[in-house]
């Protein structure tokens, strides 16, 4: 099953007339399910791009369906995530899932495991692996 969506992440700047608009530099946000391993029941789903507050709704509709076909084990690479808001996290680590299983959380860069451990959700997943060295 290949479910995804890719869009303009939310976080808005001003254009030179100022009217609001995606700011430049700004990456945009890609969900897909990249990896099913029907024998474990284990599905990845990376995430690159922004996450925030306005791009939460759609992570949230892509996740529904992911959870509607009930894996046994979610694993969120997030290697391309720049960005991670509290409100979005939350909803990655708050997902229906069998009971004592928590997502796994791979590849995070250092601010978005920064706001998984201030916020207290990163005793609710697993964090696996390194973030990608410099000029990845």
């Amino acid at each position: 099953m290949a479910v995804g969506i890719t869009g303009d992440s939310a976080r808005a700047g001003s254009a030179p007339d100022g009217v609001p608009g995606p700011r430049r530099g700004v990456h945009r946000l890609s969900v897909e399910e990249v990896e099913e391993d029907a024998g474990q029941g284990t599905v990845t789903v990376a995430v690159s791009g922004e996450l925030d507050a306005a791009a939460a709704p759609a992570l949230a509709v892509q996740l529904a369906q992911i959870v509607a076909h009930r894996p046994q084990r979610l694993v969120f690479d997030l290697t391309g995530l720049y960005f991670l808001d509290c409100a979005s996290a939350r909803l990655i680590v708050g997902l229906s899932r069998p009971a004592g299983r928590r997502p796994v959380i791979r590849g995070a860069r250092p601010v978005v495991r920064r706001v998984l451990q201030v916020s207290g959700l990163a005793a609710r997943c697993e964090l696996e692996d390194e973030p990608p060295g410099p000029g990845s």
